[in-house]
Formats: structure tokens, sequence, C-alpha cells
């Protein structure tokens, strides 16, 4: 019957024109015999030589692994510059919200506290920290809202930075990871440890153990 009716749930079964006079019995193709037989014989068909070399060839080709180590940053800029930092100490990124002056806390590196997920974090100024130059004008990004808040962990404390825009997570090859010129690094108030291009800007990576002293500073 399984030969005679081969198919048959695209007939003059379910999928047909509903005929078949088992259906009064099964209700539905997937109930018969003669479809499960089916699928059976499906998966116990013999396999072709040609599938067989097919799959050998696949997993005994040998598997080309990117053995170069690479860096993970969130990239973010400040007036007209870009920076990151190693997404290992990223937290989270948040729409801006306000933040509260401390009474005699607050100066040009510390602007607050503000309220991140029910906890209290310290809000610093990292255009002021990092002495960022501002901009003339005001550029399309700023004027339609871009800013956001960028969460970052300091070890066992977190602190807030409001950054002009957040342009995502990249992935660098630690190769393309450059020393910022001798001018640069041998400055003395300089928080530039690296540098990258992302879309066709410098991008100047964060010394974290600077950045730390300056938040070490603000808790005490």
């Amino acid at each position: 019957m399984a030969e005679q009716l081969h198919n048959c749930w695209k007939t003059i079964g379910v999928y047909g024109d509903g005929s078949c006079e088992l259906l009064e019995t099964e209700t539905h193709c997937k109930n018969c015999r003669v479809y499960l037989n089916a699928g059976s014989s499906f998966f116990d068909r013999d396999v072709s030589e040609e599938l067989l070399q097919e799959w050998t060839d696949i997993y005994s080709a040998e598997e080309i692994v990117d053995s170069s180590e690479s860096e993970s940053f969130i990239v973010f800029r400040l007036e007209d510059e870009w920076y990151a930092i190693p997404t290992v100490h990223l937290v989270s990124v948040k729409d801006l919200r306000p933040i509260h002056s401390v009474p005699h806390r607050t100066n040009a590196n510390f602007r607050g506290i503000t309220n991140v997920e029910g906890s209290l974090v310290l809000c610093v100024n990292l255009h002021n920290i990092l002495a960022v130059s501002k901009s003339s004008e005001k550029s399309f990004e700023d004027s339609y809202g871009y800013s956001r808040l960028v969460v970052i962990s300091m070890g066992k404390d977190r602190i807030v930075a409001e950054v002009d825009e957040v342009g995502g997570i990249e992935k660098i090859k630690t190769a393309l990871l450059s020393s910022p010129p001798v001018t640069v690094a041998k400055s003395p108030h300089t928080f530039t440890k690296q540098i990258f291009t992302y879309n066709n800007s410098n991008v100047g990576v964060i010394d974290m153990t600077k950045l730390k002293t300056i938040v070490e500073g603000i808790l005490r």
C-alpha cells in the first residue's frame, strides 16, 4: 500500500483533496502508517558516493584559524575627538539623566552624582580630564541629542561620564594598535595610551591606570 500510495498525502490526503478513506479513522496523515513509513524510508535510504565524498572533504579540510590577537573597545566622541576604553571596563551605556552636584566636592573634574539602576554613581568630566578642546560649532549629532552616559568599571568602583556620541563596540587587531606620537606620549597630562583608526579618524585609547588615579583623588 505504501508503494501504491507514494506521496498520497499530497493527492488524496490532507495536503490533497482529502478523499482518502483512512482519514475517517486517522484524522490526519501524520497519524497514518503510510506517512510514517515514508518518513522512515527517507532517512533509511542509501547515501550516494558523491555525498559521502563531499562530507569527507568538509571534515578533512584544514581549519583556517585567525591566530592574530585582538582587543575590544567601546568607541565614543568628545567634541571633535574620538576616544576608546577597553570593553572589560564597560558596564553599560545609558540615556542622559540629572546629575546632582555635591556641595564642597563638585569641581572641574567631578560633576556630581547620578542615579544608575538605583545606585548613586560618581559622574566625572572626561572633557576636562582629557583637556578636550571645545568645538567652535555644535555638530549635527550634538544638536539632535546623541549624547549618552557611559558607565565605567574602575575595579570596585563605578563612574559615569557623559560623552557626545557613542560609536559602538569595535574589535581591533593588536597589530593595528600603535603608540601615540612622541610629543603626546611624553606629555605629563596625556591619557592616550594607544591609537587606532576608526571611520577614517584617529581614536585615542584612554590609559585606565591614569584615569583610575584621578577617580581615587575624587573619592578621597
